[in-house]
């Protein structure tokens, strides 16, 4: 025990923590059996009683006269307002409460029951309080949210990365093929940062554009077949490869003089009904109107009322189950002189099945198309075209299922890659059961170089199995993007 001497009035400077001080608290009481409530005062009658070291019985309501830190005094005083069997009998509620501030506390802080503007005020503290985080925020908010998206792209690309037994995509980076080098850059990794006037002037393009007719056409070599089509639809037949070549390797649009004159030497093919005809003769050809309007579409003509135009004429020439197919081929027709040179055109028998081999080159088209691409009429074809692969054709153009396994880039007639392409543009994935069996044929197919067994198109490019290896990393790519 401390003792003090001499003793003095007053609390010792040896004290333990006390409470903050309170002057004045009311509480209400019962006092059984009474029912209704009493109020009584909590308020020391000992103020500024000494203390020797310990705490005396009311040591913690003497006087605040010598406190530093004062607290606010309080007068609550209830009053028994009802008369009630529920819950209990009896009961009291406050009639009033008052808050006394002392020292400078702030008046902010003051009862609602006395403030009726509080709550404004507390609405408007928030609402700075709610723009000055967001204000002062959104830079590390933003930062974060882009690490997020970098690390989720990452996990995209390992994700189909991983399908294969052997990446393949440092293959196609160590490539000295510099335009797949650049398509595989801004294809399969999304850097755009270069572009693609860069390789515009490589001497492959210079050759090709030298090439180039006046009306904007590209001869065809040798002299064909005069029965089945005229030179000048050869030339057509021709300038349609040659523009493959330029935009799907070089990714060349119609900024380029070139590319704007072969566009328009295309169109000119372009009937009144909305189809390309001469390829077929005087006959409809909806394999080829759709794969020129493919590749004027990513020349940078998807806006062009003439694309629109041909789109109506495919939608309208479909088969009632919703493919295509060649209209003379659905009246059991050949390629004759005749049938070709016939004025008449020949109307499809619309009761007939689709081809796989039709309906995959015109879905082409819909899926190089940012609109087109989303319509029903799209996503039905496609659901026929996935139903088909690895299957015979009805008709007899390239109708045994080997002709799925023969792959050419850029695409030309359907095949495996190709139809893969389309569907995974449309939004078809490895959830579907016929792409994920797809998928897996390529997995199976992959040779320990990284490339694929695979048989191609003959084709004067040197580098075709790594562009066909780049076409199926696309695939999958896209195929198994979440």
């Amino acid at each position: 025990m401390q003792y003090r001497f001499p003793v003095s009035v007053g609390p010792s400077s040896k004290t333990w923590p006390r409470w903050p001080p309170q002057l004045g608290q009311w509480t209400s009481i019962r006092r059984i059996p009474r029912l209704e409530s009493d109020d009584d005062s909590t308020l020391s009658f000992i103020s500024g009683a000494s203390k020797l070291g310990h705490p005396l019985p009311e040591s913690n309501f003497v006087s605040d006269e010598n406190s530093l830190c004062p607290h606010a005094a309080h007068r609550y005083t209830p009053f028994s307002l009802l008369w009630s069997n529920v819950p209990v009998n009896g009961g009291s509620v406050p009639f009033c409460r008052r808050i006394l501030y002392c020292s400078g506390v702030n008046f902010f802080f003051h009862s609602s029951s006395d403030d009726p503007f509080l709550r404004i005020r507390l609405m408007l503290l928030l609402s700075v309080s709610c723009y000055k985080i967001v204000f002062f925020s959104w830079p590390v908010c933003f930062y974060y949210f882009q690490r997020l998206h970098s690390a989720m792209s990452m996990n995209d690309e390992k994700s189909w990365r991983s399908r294969f037994r052997i990446d393949p995509l440092p293959l196609l980076l160590a490539s000295s093929n510099s335009p797949l080098r650049f398509c595989t850059n801004r294809h399969l990794l999304n850097d755009t940062t270069e572009e693609p006037q860069t390789i515009w002037n490589l001497p492959v393009v210079t050759k090709h554009l030298r090439r180039q007719q006046a009306n904007g056409s590209w001869k065809y070599p040798g002299g064909g077949k005069p029965y089945l089509r005229s030179s000048e639809n050869y030339d057509q037949l021709e300038s349609y490869r040659i523009l493959g070549e330029l935009v799907e390797k070089y990714a060349m649009t119609k900024t380029h003089p070139a590319i704007e004159h072969a566009a328009e030497y295309l169109f000119h093919f372009q009937t009144d009904e909305g189809d390309f005809r001469g390829i077929y003769g005087t006959q409809y050809t909806p394999n080829y109107s759709a794969g020129i309007m493919e590749l004027l579409i990513k020349a940078g003509y998807a806006d062009d009322p003439r694309i629109d135009q041909g789109f109506r004429w495919l939608l309208s020439l479909r088969q009632n189950d919703g493919g295509w197919a060649i209209p003379l081929r659905t009246r059991g027709m050949n390629f004759t002189r005749t049938v070709l040179n016939n004025r008449e055109v020949i109307q499809p028998d619309r009761e007939k099945p689709f081809s796989h081999l039709v309906t995959g080159i015109v879905l082409r088209a819909f899926a190089a198309h940012p609109d087109y691409r989303k319509t029903a009429e799209a996503r039905h074809a496609g659901t026929l075209l996935a139903s088909r692969l690895f299957k015979p054709d009805t008709y007899p153009d390239r109708c045994t299922k080997q002709y799925w396994e023969r792959i050419s880039f850029p695409f030309w007639f359907t095949d495996a890659v190709s139809a893969l392409d389309s569907l995974s543009l449309i939004g078809f994935s490895h959830r579907q059961k016929p792409i994920a069996d797809a998928l897996d044929w390529f997995v199976h197919r992959q040779q320990d170089n990284g490339l694929f067994n695979v048989k191609m198109l003959k084709g004067k490019d040197p580098d075709l199995p790594l562009w066909i290896c780049f076409a199926i990393c696309r695939v999958f790519q896209r195929s198994y993007r979440e």
